[in-house]
């Protein structure tokens, strides 16, 4: 299902994978990246902002999660790959109001489809899919954009700084797209 929000800014971030050790080797994050995390979305996002998890909360054990309930926001998941371990009334009571599998997002003149995973170019709903799930690895296409921690400075960022980024993007810049041969990019 895709829930469809218009006119709306929300903060945006993906693949926190608390509690995920091994995140820290496969992914050169600090040993603090935890931490680091939640100042980043404590000290940006307030109790009524709007932010959407692009998925990949957290890992292992129930109390994992436990950390996104108390973090502020009205907060709405997108479930990634490691999300299905959980079931939605324990992502619920983890403080997310709402769970859905994508989620299209109107700002100005941009149409943003917001996954987990990447999507191939013909299953791009608008302009620009949002998503997570390949933490270091970005497309060359201007219409992805990657909010893995990873990408994002370890916190959340606005839909109207991706928005931006898209607006300044040289529109000559030539880039060469072959359907036959693109590939969906690896994550974790």
């Amino acid at each position: 299902m895709i829930k469809g929000f218009k006119g709306i800014d929300p903060w945006l971030i993906s693949d926190t994978h608390f509690g995920h050790q091994k995140i820290i080797e496969y992914c050169n994050r600090p040993e603090d990246h935890e931490q680091i995390i939640q100042e980043n979305w404590r000290r940006l996002v307030g109790e009524d902002d709007l932010i959407i998890h692009l998925g990949d909360v957290a890992f292992g054990s129930k109390t994992n999660l436990e950390v996104v309930k108390a973090l502020p926001g009205k907060k709405i998941l997108i479930m990634g790959n490691h999300d299905y371990r959980f079931t939605p009334g324990r992502l619920r009571d983890s403080g997310f109001y709402d769970i859905f599998e994508e989620i299209m997002v109107s700002y100005c003149d941009i149409q943003f489809h917001l996954t987990h995973k990447p999507l191939p170019r013909k299953k791009i709903v608008g302009d620009v899919n949002v998503h997570g799930h390949t933490h270091l690895k970005c497309s060359p296409y201007p219409w992805h954009y990657n909010v893995s921690v990873e990408q994002t400075s370890l916190g959340p960022i606005k839909l109207s700084d991706i928005y931006n980024h898209q607006k300044n993007l040289d529109p000559d810049a030539g880039i060469l797209y072959h359907p036959e041969t693109e590939k969906e990019f690896g994550g974790i």
